[in-house]
């Protein structure tokens, strides 16, 4: 059974709008960072914040999203029987700036006597925006299962994925050069506390990487470790260690 909901439409708005801002801040460390210097330079506090952003973001991480998602669908009986598949897209001219952009949304309830107990969503983006001497383009998709929606839980149980796969040219004369990036989050066993709507525990791996047109490469990945209080232990794969709040 196929429905398209105005609701839903605007929640798929919205996480387009958050995976756009997320992808944008990541991007943002990436180009200041490594471009800048070296990997062998880097220090490993610039590439913990950068790994960090992608789950903490600004109201867009990873976190803050399977936080506000999980106790959303808490009451949403009415999604029972239905599987909602939605989709929009659009473009614009303005001011120089050309910009094409496409989301599908879709999500399905598991229930029982009427009630829900789990929901699966997914969601894929695309936009890409040109100006004069300048092409941005991204593709993100996002999966997340969230279980423990009957009453008798005392916590929700939250398995997602995300990875948004960007693409910058630029330019300037008769040269143009590109740069890829690849950002990617997975996390397991993520358990939100429906008391406090918050985090208690669970277990997560991010990475980014990036390459040029003229060659040049880069890849960080670490994992996380969700401890509760909002927050999280961020460990690199050399070994160091950052706690990260949002």
């Amino acid at each position: 059974m196929k429905k398209n909901f105005r609701f839903q439409s605007a929640l798929g708005a919205a996480a387009f709008v958050l995976a756009v801002a997320t992808t944008g801040s990541v991007y943002t460390s990436c180009t200041k960072s490594s471009n800048a210097t070296p990997k062998d330079t880097l220090p490993s506090a610039t590439v913990a914040a950068t790994l960090g952003n992608i789950v903490t973001g600004s109201g867009g991480g990873t976190a803050t999203q399977a936080e506000a998602n999980a106790s959303m669908y808490q009451n949403m009986s009415w999604l029972c029987g239905t599987i909602i598949d939605t989709t929009i897209s659009g473009n614009t001219n303005s001011g120089g700036m050309t910009m094409n952009y496409s989301m599908t949304y879709a999500d399905s309830a598991f229930c029982s006597g009427g009630n829900i107990n789990k929901v699966d969503f997914y969601m894929k983006a695309f936009s890409d925006m040109s100006t004069t001497g300048t092409y941005y383009g991204m593709v993100s998709t996002m999966y997340m299962s969230l279980a423990g929606l009957d009453s008798a839980s005392t916590s929700y149980t939250v398995n997602q994925s995300s990875t948004s796969v960007d693409t910058v040219k630029t330019t300037s004369g008769s040269t143009t050069a590109s740069y890829y990036f690849n950002i990617s989050y997975s996390g397991s066993n993520i358990m939100i506390s429906k008391t406090t709507a918050q985090i208690t525990s669970g277990t997560a791996s991010v990475s980014y990487s990036y390459k040029t047109s003229a060659g040049n490469t880069y890849n960080e990945s670490a994992t996380v470790k969700y401890i509760g209080n909002l927050q999280a232990v961020l460990t690199l794969a050399n070994g160091y260690t950052s706690t990260i709040t949002w």
